[in-house]
């Protein structure tokens, strides 16, 4: 929940654990809203939870991820647009892929919560 605006936003920041510098070539962060607690892989989050995409951001920039450090966050929806409102379950799944393995993608969600905006 954002305390300035009051809406539902996620953020999304990358710490590398691979030993070595790497860069998130692109990332796409879907905002969920679900009537039951998801759980499991994300496929499954719209049939199994009713859940709905109601804010996602598309990130095509290169972001340099240090080996001992934390990136700057990335958000959905991005800054400048209105966050998300409603009562329910909410998650953010981020979907990216990095430089030191192209054409693999990545996926980690952070933990469903239960919100009213």
């Amino acid at each position: 929940m954002s305390k300035g605006t009051g809406k539902i936003i996620a953020k999304t920041r990358w710490e590398c654990g691979v030993g070595r510098d790497v860069t998130v070539t692109e990332a796409l962060i879907r905002l969920y809203q679900c009537s039951q607690k998801p759980s499991g892989p994300e496929k499954t989050w719209t049939t199994q939870y009713g859940c709905r995409v109601v804010k996602s951001a598309s990130y095509l920039d290169d972001l340099y991820v240090p080996a001992n450090g934390k990136t700057n966050p990335r958000y959905v929806p991005k800054v400048g647009d209105p966050g998300a409102s409603g009562t329910g379950w909410w998650i953010q799944c981020t979907q990216y892929y990095r430089s030191d393995n192209p054409g693999v993608k990545y996926r980690n969600a952070s933990i469903a919560r239960y919100l009213t905006a």
